[in-house]
């Protein structure tokens, strides 16, 4: 049984699983964020202020990285 995949899925895939990275970076880093907001609030800006920055710099990117990769996921037509 032979399956065909296309160069296209190929990218789409690539694509989503570097969205997804983008992802687990934003969540690995969140969560460091929080801990260092722990540690010295007193020190640190508030916490919702990494989120946001965080959120810019990373999901941004893998949102549009995801919306590429469905774009190219669908077959062309004919």
């Amino acid at each position: 049984m032979e399956v065909h995949v296309s160069k296209r899925q190929i990218l789409a895939r690539v694509l989503y699983v570097l969205a997804a990275g983008f992802v687990l970076l934003f969540a690995a880093l969140s969560a460091k964020d929080w801990h260092t907001y722990l540690a010295h609030p007193e020190w640190s800006a508030p916490y919702y202020a990494y989120v946001l920055m965080r959120g810019m710099t990373l999901l941004t990117p893998a949102f549009i990285l995801l919306v590429i990769g469905v774009v190219f996921d669908r077959e062309p037509k004919p």
